[in-house]
């Protein structure tokens, strides 16, 4: 089994960091490769919608780190 790393996508408005979601996956390669910021994004901005911070989304800044 591979080892599970974790990649979290911090979600800012006016350079303030607003929510940090935690997106975990598995380290190896293959079809459980690391997500891309195409698929983090659209799964941060579903989060932020379901705990009511948005629509919109223009103003928001979404900064991923992978540790």
């Amino acid at each position: 089994m591979g080892e599970i790393v974790t990649v979290i996508v911090d979600c800012l408005r006016d350079h303030k960091i607003i929510a940090s979601y935690r997106f975990p996956h598995s380290k190896t390669l293959g079809p459980s490769a690391p997500p891309t910021s195409e698929r983090l994004i659209p799964e941060a901005k579903d989060s932020l919608a379901r705990d009511g911070l948005a629509p919109p989304f223009d103003d928001i800044e979404f900064r991923i780190n992978r540790l």
